[in-house]
């Protein structure tokens, strides 16, 4: 009985949550694109060639984007006669792909109803499905569970209490225990998903740590950067949102004059980047009009594409997200070296608890802690042992190549 029930109310909550967007989409905005862009790829999608192999893979957004794109590169290679496609569900990650040559196609994915999603395979297609991290799509599976076609969740890490342990969420777990491939960051994943009754669980680690190892070695230089920081110690905050930006301003104003401060919000769109100048007090250059950069004290990039790189600047980085959803990205800024600061909603996330743990990383929950913790990170001693943090990114690498190598005997030799 209850699945029947679990199934009438996920229908009918996705259809409140589309219509909620549609009536925020009036007002512009990311539901605007999140609502032209799905009516506009049908027509797309209508004229896809019928017999073409295809394999899809689907992220959330832009950060699942990059930490998909080494195992999409080795996917490439091992299967050259296949059409990559990616889908995104948030319009940030589908500008990212849009113009990317290393996907054929680049879609959003349906709101998640049994018709859309019903359409939605029949047009595309594909030979396999992959799904990035947490990407669990009820009405999805049950398509791709009644029409056979592999499918596989990459990078998952999952806690003990993630909802899909929940028995409200068993009509979930149902379907994922059947025929889908687990491919998780690590053996306590593993081992939380087999007690749960997945049985095709395989460890393979994070692909993040490949991506931000090749971003890395790409030895990228930004002058207009270079010119501000000169000599001068630096706090990266990357990946902000608002609360994280007034703890940072707030510490930032005690640290010496001597510190510079770089602001990479995570939505940096004009009404953001505005409410980030007052609250400089308009004392903030922005990295799109700096003509003398080396005149000011802190720094606010309004370009999307350019953190990764910048994090080889910081003498300490600060990664937003922890007074959200959760952090973002880690790896970004401990695979250059550097000491990292995060917010306290870290626990979904296996890297921070091993940064915690054996690096050089601290958790802070108001701006007297971030305080210190700057000081204590950008002392002698801590800068050096923070090397330590580049050392477990590179342990962590790999997982693409393992990715690749199991997906392909989902896939079948056929495909080759």
């Amino acid at each position: 009985m209850y699945p029947i029930v679990f199934d009438w109310l996920y229908e009918a909550v996705i259809r409140i949550y589309v219509l909620l967007i549609h009536l925020s989409a009036l007002g512009g905005g990311k539901a605007a694109l999140w609502v032209k862009g799905r009516r506009l790829q049908q027509a797309q999608l209508k004229n896809l060639q019928a017999n073409e192999p295809r394999i899809w893979m689907h992220c959330a957004s832009a950060g699942e984007y990059e930490q998909g794109r080494p195992l999409l590169e080795a996917l490439r290679q091992k299967f050259p006669d296949h059409r990559i496609a990616v889908t995104f569900f948030s319009p940030s990650g589908y500008e990212r792909c849009k113009n990317d040559t290393l996907a054929d196609y680049c879609f959003y994915l349906p709101a998640d109803t049994a018709r859309n999603m019903r359409w939605f395979l029949r047009q595309l297609n594909p030979r396999l499905v992959v799904l990035i991290k947490y990407e669990l799509w009820y009405r999805l599976l049950q398509q791709l569970d009644r029409q056979a076609i592999p499918t596989a969740v990459v990078s998952a890490y999952f806690p003990k209490n993630h909802y899909l342990f929940n028995p409200l969420f068993s009509p979930l777990l149902h379907l994922l225990q059947k025929n889908v491939l687990w491919l998780v960051q690590d053996d306590a994943t593993r081992q939380l998903l087999q007690k749960a009754g997945c049985s095709r669980v395989v460890v393979c680690g994070d692909a993040r740590a490949d991506r931000v190892l090749q971003v890395a070695d790409q030895h990228v230089q930004l002058a207009t950067v270079e010119a501000f920081v000169r000599n001068d110690p630096l706090l990266v905050a990357g990946s902000t949102w608002p609360k994280d930006e007034l703890m940072v301003l707030k510490a930032f104003q005690r640290l010496p004059r001597c510190w510079k401060l770089l602001v990479v919000p995570h939505e940096p769109h004009p009404a953001h980047v505005q409410r980030l100048q007052r609250l400089t007090r308009r004392q903030a250059v922005l990295y799109s009009q700096a003509m003398h950069p080396e005149d000011s004290r802190i720094m606010i990039v309004d370009r999307m594409g350019l953190l990764a790189h910048l994090y080889r600047y910081a003498t300490v980085a600060y990664i937003g997200g922890g007074f959200n959803s959760g952090i973002h990205n880690l790896l970004e800024a401990a695979v250059y070296g550097k000491p990292v600061v995060f917010g306290p909603r870290h626990e979904r996330f296996g890297e921070a608890q091993q940064l915690l743990a054996t690096g050089v990383a601290r958790s802070v929950q108001n701006a007297d802690q971030l305080l210190e913790a700057i000081l204590e990170l950008s002392a002698a001693p801590a800068q050096q042992a923070a090397a330590m943090n580049r050392i477990l990114v590179q342990q962590r690498s790999g997982a693409a190549a393992c990715q690749a190598e199991q997906l392909s005997l989902l896939l079948g030799p056929s495909a080759t």
